[in-house]
């Protein structure tokens, strides 16, 4: 499958999660929605890479941003170093990619 075509789906993949946090909105469904919060950043996250593409690894770490707000006002320590290691992923593979 050629990497535009990843990309097409890789996109309709987060308009889908978009849609479905219109429904499970941040504050009705706080956890339910930094999760797919951190789908979405993961999607960008490896779109960034895959295409070596700093725009997409920006929207991964505003991305990730957002759901760690929301994981660090439940208290969830899990999700928050999940997104911390994801984070620091994101930077390095932004640091590397702007070195080129």
């Amino acid at each position: 499958m050629s990497i535009e075509k990843n990309k097409e789906i890789a996109e309709l993949a987060v308009e889908s999660y978009r849609n479905k946090q219109s429904f499970y909105q941040q504050e009705t469904h706080p956890l339910f929605w930094a999760q797919t919060e951190k789908n979405i950043a993961d999607i960008y996250y490896y779109l960034g890479k895959d295409l070596e593409n700093t725009a997409y690894l920006e929207k991964a770490t505003d991305t990730y941003l957002n759901a760690l707000d929301v994981f660090e006002e439940l208290g969830d320590t899990t999700h928050i170093q999940m997104i911390e290691n994801a984070l620091k992923k994101a930077d390095d593979k932004f640091l590397s990619s702007n070195k080129k």
